[in-house]
């Protein structure tokens, strides 16, 4: 993992960790839309914190960029089982 400077390794962590989650569609605290808004609160740092996160918002951008911004879509409910 390579960390910019002002950025802790524990933040970029918790920022790819959030990118995993977001680009899964499985979101753990906001709507699964990808947005950079988005990535900081599932990753739970301010956005300035996210914005001094160069590398990752590199990969960010790569990845929407390359795969569109529109979050998976997220399998429908299974009804439960009736006998």
């Amino acid at each position: 993992m390579t960390t910019g400077p002002g950025v802790s390794a524990r933040t970029e962590t918790a920022l790819r960790e959030a990118m995993a989650w977001l680009f899964a569609g499985k979101p753990t605290r906001t709507d699964g839309r990808l947005t950079k808004d988005n990535l900081a609160t599932e990753a739970c740092v301010s956005p300035a914190t996210m914005f001094r996160a160069k590398t990752v918002l590199a990969d960010w951008d790569a990845h929407t960029a390359a795969h569109g911004t529109l979050p998976r879509a997220r399998p429908a409910a299974t009804p439960p089982l009736t006998t």
